[in-house]
């Protein structure tokens, strides 16, 4: 499938006490994923039950061959069930009834003392569990996707075994991953194994859920207290004495430990315990663009009589992460004492959870590109902790928290009251069950900085005691936000967070606007222009061929599922209609589709930057999409960027110039560890090469300001509808550290602030871009220079405007031989030159050598032309 492709292009991408040495581990956790073959098939293709498929049972061939984890769907459909409006014909009625899925592994022979646990990190939403024809679980008790399970299976494990997973789909009223309404519901509501599934050994003390949790000297940033805490079970009945040893970057502790028989008990040391855990000098973990995202790995074991009982390699950073509510109601995160503007989007996982390593690093590293800093999990996604490994190594901060699926009656198919859908006691205890598991599960990733109790509504406050209680027993380490908007709890006060949209497109200077309910003020943690629009290439692969052109059915069909809006084109090809002159053609729609976005989504991210300290954290809605969309993505689901990523990335370069919208200035803005003295250089030109302005400024920039430097040209009648304006920032050498276009129309936007609703503000009027379809040709000349590697080449590509007009919007992409884009990290895209510039542009990617590519170049008013790499 085309969907695994990525897999490929990922390659292209790049003590305190003296203790004797104990013997070597008898302990190791296996997989069951692909090394051993899984099949599935439904329950009605075979008469045999549980006891029987694992023990002398024989489907032969029968099935569906699968790796786990995978969910039904994921297993068994192809990429075709995702185009146009094939995904309305998927029978579903295959779904409910249970599936089993089923495998043979071998194992070794348990050593004497050893012990075994079959482990599920996640299934959807009920299973029974054989094992080698024993029951170990049933779905009466082995249920909620967000639990996690274990099972002593020590008597149960042979040389040779069978493992049997009956998976019952969920059901109205259930508590199950959930969509919202971002793109339709998985055809199978994700029923399946999609956490992964081990076999966990140890000797008589098992060591579970340990942690390593750090305090930094913030002030001096030369210190470092590490605590380490994990629960010994002493599984045998008599006393064990033992220590618990760990072993990090030279350093070596351990701390003795007596357990009783059948005995329990959490473990922590903490530095005044252990020398060791003092460090001196850390090397921190930062965010990537305040610094390096260090990581730390500790070998911690349980060790009696000079064995190892039990031992666990835990990778992690030390860092400290805090936050507060400040004058302007929002929540300011700080880490490592040093404040940071959260800039971020939203993710989901693939619908049907297809979410392989390789494609999960090419996502963190678009984010790491786009200098955006920060990834929302809402709804603690992740088909395994790979894509919170992936943001601890880049260094992209974590938001993870559950979804407002759970809080409407459309989504979860239960009633409910102003604290959503969880009401009952036993909901309450399932979902804060569930809540403590993934606590446990995913709390050393030093990339999580806070955790979100609910999305849209507050929690039951019964409910969001249990979530206290549990925190203040298992991670006092990070904020916690009692849900993604601007409400009060009772329990833990301000969430200091907002939620006022827009999740539709509004006008560049919104985001400015005192009027705006979701302005660039205080922490906004989900707005977004609404369609992003893909680039032709991906659209032929999504809709049919005789349904490209006009917009219609098989489009709005891949917008989202919301009821009240968004469910369309519509809003988007208004606009495109009264700011840009409307389209005749799917390219020239794609074309204004495309500036739309460039234009919207910068402003957006660039707003929040501008108005710090009022502004504290930002969100798009969304980062990506979870199949081929047409809304709400910086990439779309073939992981091609949308030209909103292009102009992100700009506009969050650490030191930039930004045009406000509101007040039409300049304005320095400095995201790095140290201040800056730099020259800004503002350029304006009409629409006809003219040169209307050359202004120049010192821009004295602090960290973490926003300096305002000086006007943009009054608009007159010399602007001649629209101009461009060309904002660069160097340093005293002259060197450019960062450029910055903008296409400015002489009559602006105008909302009516009377009429909002929750997606967006109505306008009144619309700014007029018509007259960029005048714009004269421009001659542009390409050139590429490549650099040699072992493997191949990186090229980067020089583009010389030699017109006397500006060549705007000028687009590069690397294209295999099939026409299939390569997913390149371009240093800039989607360029604008004034007339007479040159610019070079590297584009952060290998062409491994025997691999047909060619780079295609055009533009608003460039030709299209074709070089052969």
């Amino acid at each position: 499938m085309k969907y695994f492709r990525i897999l490929a292009i990922a390659a292209a991408f790049t003590a305190i006490s003296a203790c004797s040495t104990p013997a070597e581990p008898q302990t190791e956790d296996i997989q069951l994923n692909g090394t051993w073959a899984w099949r599935l098939i439904p329950a009605s293709w075979t008469e045999l039950d549980g006891l029987e498929l694992t023990t002398d049972g024989d489907l032969g061939q029968l099935g569906y061959l699968a790796t786990v984890p995978c969910t039904v769907m994921g297993a068994i459909a192809n990429d075709e069930v995702l185009v146009g409006m094939n995904y309305k014909d998927i029978d579903r009625t295959q779904f409910e009834e249970p599936w089993w899925y089923m495998t043979t592994f071998e194992l070794p022979q348990l050593k004497d003392n050893q012990r075994a646990e079959l482990a599920f990190d996640g299934i959807s939403y009920r299973a029974d569990v054989w094992l080698n024809g024993t029951q170990v679980a049933s779905s009466d008790e082995l249920y909620g996707p967000f639990r996690q399970f274990s099972y002593d299976v020590t008597d149960l494990l042979k040389a040779d075994n069978k493992l049997a997973v009956k998976v019952y789909r969920w059901q109205p009223g259930e508590f199950n991953i959930g969509f919202v309404d971002w793109n339709p519901r998985p055809a199978d509501e994700s029923m399946g194994i999609f956490r992964p599934v081990w076999i966990r050994y140890s000797d008589a003390v098992s060591m579970k859920n340990p942690v390593i949790t750090s305090k930094v000297d913030t002030v001096e940033l030369d210190e470092a207290w590490l605590t380490v805490e994990a629960t010994l079970c002493n599984s045998s009945d008599a006393e064990v004495s033992g220590k618990l040893i760990g072993k990090f970057d030279g350093k070596k502790f351990s701390y003795p430990v007596t357990l009783a028989a059948g005995e329990t008990r959490t473990i922590k040391v903490t530095s005044e315990d252990a020398k060791a855990l003092h460090m001196k000098n850390p090397r921190l973990w930062w965010c990537h663009n305040l610094g390096t995202p260090e990581m730390y790995n500790m070998d911690l074991s349980f060790v009696v009589n000079n064995k190892v009982s039990d031992s666990h390699s835990i990778d992690f950073g030390v860092r400290q992460i805090d936050s507060y509510i400040n004058e302007s109601k929002g929540r300011q995160f700080t880490l490592n004492g040093k404040k940071v503007l959260i800039k971020g989007a939203g993710w989901t996982d693939d619908i049907f959870l297809r979410n392989p390593d390789g494609r999960n690093m090419i996502e963190v590293m678009y984010v790491k590109h786009m200098n955006l800093n920060t990834i929302r999990f809402e709804n603690v996604w992740g088909t395994s902790q790979n894509i919170y490994d992936t943001c601890d190594k880049l260094g992209v901060f974590a938001l993870v928290g559950w979804s407002c699926q759970w809080e409407w009656e459309v989504y979860t198919g239960k009633p409910n009251d102003r604290y959503g859908c969880i009401a009952t006691e036993e909901d309450m205890e399932l979902i804060a069950e569930s809540f403590e598991d993934q606590v446990l599960w995913l709390r050393n990733h030093p990339s999580i900085i806070g955790w979100y109790a609910a999305s849209d509504m507050l929690p039951r406050p019964e409910l969001e005691q249990k979530y206290l209680d549990i925190l203040a027993e298992t991670d006092t380490t990070r904020p916690y936000m009692v849900h993604a908007g601007s409400a009060t709890s009772p329990l833990s006060g301000p969430a200091g967070m907002k939620m006022w949209g827009p999740y539709e497109w509004q006008a560049p200077y919104y985001w400015y606007s005192e009027e705006a309910k979701g302005n660039a003020t205080g922490f906004n943690t989900e707005i977004g222009i609404g369609a992003q629009f893909p680039v032709k290439e991906t659209i032929l692969k999504m809709i049919p061929e005789d349904q490209l052109w006009p917009i219609g059915e098989a489009y709005d069909f891949h917008c989202t599922t919301s009821r009240d809006a968004l469910h369309d084109l519509n809003e988007l090809k208004t606009v495109i209609e009264k700011r840009m002159g409307g389209a005749d053609n799917l390219d020239e729609f794609i074309r204004k589709a495309h500036f739309i976005d460039y234009e919207g989504t910068r402003a957006m991210i660039e707003a929040h930057r501008v108005n710090v300290p009022r502004s504290t954290g930002v969100i798009q809605w969304m980062l990506n999409s979870a199949w081929p969309s047409l809304y709400w993505q910086m990439y779309d689901w073939y992981l091609v960027p949308t030209s909103g990523f292009w102009s992100v990335r700009k506009g969050c370069a650490p030191q930039q110039l930004i045009y406000n919208y509101g007040d039409n200035h300049i304005y320095a803005v400095n995201d790095e560890k140290e201040d800056v003295e730099l020259k800004a250089n503002l350029k304006a030109y009409g629409l006809d090469g003219k040169l209307l302005c050359d202004a120049s400024a010192t821009a004295d920039m602090p960290i973490g300001s926003s300096v305002r430097l000086f006007e943009v040209l009054p608009k007159g009648e010399d602007i001649n509808d629209v101009m461009f304006l060309f904002l660069t920032l160097t340093d005293k050498k002259g060197n450019i550290v960062s450029k910055n276009e903008y296409v400015i129309a002489e009559v602006m936007d105008k909302h009516d602030w009377n009429k909002y609703r929750w997606w967006r503000t109505q306008l009144e009027s619309y700014a007029d871009f018509s007259a960029l379809d005048d714009l004269a040709p421009a001659e542009v000349v390409v050139s590429v220079s490549k650099e040699s590697t072992e493997r191949g080449a990186m090229p980067s590509v020089t583009i010389e405007n030699k017109s006397d007009v500006v060549a705007f919007f000028v687009r590069m992409d690397i294209k295999y031989g099939n026409g299939e884009i390569f997913p390149a990290l371009w240093s800039d895209n989607l360029v604008t030159l004034q007339p007479g510039e040159t610019l070079t542009v590297n584009t952060g990617t290998m062409i491994i050598d025997g691999i047909d590519a060619e780079l295609v170049i055009s533009g608003w008013n460039v030709a299209e032309q074709v070089i052969i790499l």
